[in-house]
């Protein structure tokens, strides 16, 4: 039996299926929905998306993450990925959850001056109708 290449196109495309022009990953994805294999040749986890984009012939700098154009996670279509600074890629996802954003700066400010009074952040992400991890990451990188 010949060995699978799990580094190269093909294999990309046969663990994905097209939608629009999205291939969105079929096999299994990490807890925040990006696509993931592991080789146990090695033991290591790689993303879906960040072997497309090198099986396609393209470098990832040192320092920079491969970002989703097109804002979908499982998308492994090396055409919608590019190399960017992490910062980059904050600022693009954020231009996508456009009024989200705005509640969820609201409601970690919130948060953060009621946290001693026994306002939970789940309760005040609610309030604002935003995700309590979309509060959270706020909260993390100080934004």
């Amino acid at each position: 039996m010949p060995k699978t290449d799990f580094f190269s196109q093909e294999y990309i495309q046969s663990r994905s299926e097209q939608r629009d022009s999205c291939w969105n990953w079929i096999g299994q994805k990490d807890k925040d929905g990006y696509g993931q294999f592991r080789r146990f040749a090695n033991d290591k986890w790689h993303k879906a998306h960040r072997v497309s984009f090198e099986s396609a012939g393209n470098k990832i700098p040192l320092g920079f993450e491969v970002a989703h154009t097109c804002h979908n996670k499982s998308c492994v279509n090396p055409n919608h990925l590019i190399t960017c600074l992490h910062v980059v890629n904050v600022r693009m996802t954020l231009s996508k959850a456009g009024g989200k954003w705005e509640r969820a700066k609201r409601a970690a400010d919130v948060s953060v001056k009621h946290d001693k009074k026994g306002h939970s952040m789940s309760a005040t992400s609610k309030l604002f109708g935003v995700d309590r991890s979309l509060v959270s990451r706020v909260l993390r990188q100080g934004i």
